[in-house]
């Protein structure tokens, strides 16, 4: 079985957001937080799967943050995480 090395810090970044739409999800996150609907709607040609699929992805690699508010109505917000000041 072929191993999957990874030698420098660009490969890094480029296996955790790399692809067609993580770069657009990151976009719409850049300076605001956002609603799965919203990015659902920002983002025309996605579908619900693969926006579920990448939110999950980014926040297992600690890109985006996912808060959930306990309240009659699920709410849920995403944010990006601040790497660059």
């Amino acid at each position: 079985m072929k191993e999957n090395k990874i030698y420098c810090h660009v490969e890094i970044a480029i296996a955790v957001v790399g692809g067609k739409w993580k770069p657009w999800i990151l976009w719409h996150l850049y300076d605001d937080v956002r609603s799965y609907g919203e990015l659902l709607r920002l983002t025309p040609g996605i579908t619900g799967k693969m926006l579920t699929q990448h939110l999950h992805e980014l926040e297992r690699d600690g890109v985006v943050q996912r808060k959930v508010y306990p309240d009659k109505v699920l709410k849920v917000e995403l944010e990006s995480e601040t790497f660059i000041e």
